[in-house]
């Protein structure tokens, strides 16, 4: 039996419909993955016996076969195999899933974005190690806490020049005061979440999870960053999507990661490009926010460890800051009950998704 190279994710997909089969290895392969496609129990079996597979897709119901039998008899020759059941009608019980230990369910019609979410969300699974939460350094805490009195000055002497209490302004020193103050807000709140994060419960005290209009929620990050981002000859996009209405979630952490993914664009993605905004439904409990860009995107040997902090990819160590923006973003996602993956762009560039809990469910 031959295995797969260490930097290969291998999948095999079982589905008796071959546009579903079509549809399923495009996407997947999209995603850099080696794709093998079985259209009943017999082709799957025998290819499983011939090669490790990390991930298997298979449908609930195959030609008269049981896709939570299937998956137990595919792990008989691959013991780590994650196990991710596609089903058309709803799951009459969920204890089953867990009894055939199914790592992921997929309902159908299902999306790209879903497709790219999954298998970010399972690359490596079985070889993968946790990014520890080390403490942050005190002496980062300190300077952290130190910055704050200065950048609250900032913040006051140019609401004073906003307020035109130094005189009159132009259109462009308004501008240039407006963009001075959305910087100080960012940086205030990078402070605020690095002070909470070095706490005993990682800030979790702090976070106030409540439901969220995210249509509210994401005008606003959108009225903020579409003229940082103009300044930089990027254009922000958004796509709605009228099937995901709120989430569950800490207000003011989730704009922390949105700015702090923006950001990261601003800094990588080239002059005359787009970055977008977009949300799709993953499950009947959770929705995904995406932030996607034009960039070089992150090689994908590197997106393992590109959340840990200080960590920098080897062509950007001379880049200024400290590598601390994922870092404190994937802590923030965890503390709220949701996850931070990168994927495969639809441009070739970065793609991060943010997944929470649906506010429709509190």
């Amino acid at each position: 039996m031959t295995n797969p190279a260490a930097d290969d994710l291998s999948i095999i997909v079982i589905d008796d419909e071959p546009a579903i089969c079509l549809l399923l290895k495009e996407a997947l392969q999209q995603q850099g993955a080696a794709v093998e496609v079985a259209n009943n129990r017999s082709e799957a079996l025998q290819l499983a016996a011939s090669r490790q597979f990390h991930l298997a897709f298979l449908d609930m119901d195959l030609s008269g076969h049981s896709g939570l039998e299937m998956l137990q008899e595919l792990r008989a020759n691959n013991p780590g195999l994650v196990g991710i059941i596609m089903s058309g009608t709803m799951i009459d019980s969920f204890a089953k899933l867990v009894e055939y230990q199914v790592d992921d369910y997929l309902s159908k019609p299902f999306s790209l974005d879903q497709i790219a979410y999954l298998v970010a969300r399972h690359r490596w699974s079985s070889q993968a190690t946790p990014i520890e939460t080390e403490p942050l350094p005190d002496l980062l805490v300190e300077a952290a806490h130190q910055l704050k009195s200065p950048l609250a000055v900032i913040k006051e002497f140019t609401h004073l020049l906003q307020e035109g209490t130094g005189g009159d302004l132009t259109d462009k020193q308004a501008n240039y005061l407006a963009a001075i103050n959305e910087n100080v807000e960012l940086a205030l709140l990078q402070v605020s979440h690095l002070e909470q994060l070095n706490e005993p419960d990682g800030g979790q005290a702090k976070l106030s999870p409540e439901t969220i209009n995210l249509s509210d929620l994401l005008q606003t990050v959108l009225d903020n960053w579409q003229p940082i981002l103009a300044r930089h000859q990027l254009q922000l996009d958004r796509i709605r999507d009228s099937a995901v209405e709120t989430v569950l979630a800490d207000r003011q952490a989730t704009e922390q990661i949105l700015y702090n993914l923006l950001d990261n664009a601003r800094k990588y993605a080239p002059p005359g490009t787009a970055v977008t905004l977009s949300t799709f439904r993953y499950d009947d409990t959770t929705v995904c926010i995406q932030v996607a860009d034009e960039g070089p995107g992150i090689p994908r040997k590197h997106r393992e460890t590109i959340f840990e902090a200080y960590r920098r990819l080897p062509n950007h160590q001379a880049d200024p800051g400290l590598g601390l923006g994922l870092t404190i973003a994937l802590r923030l996602a965890h503390l709220m009950k949701g996850e931070l993956l990168v994927v495969d762009g639809a441009n070739a560039g970065a793609c991060f998704i943010l997944r929470l809990p649906d506010g429709s469910l509190n």
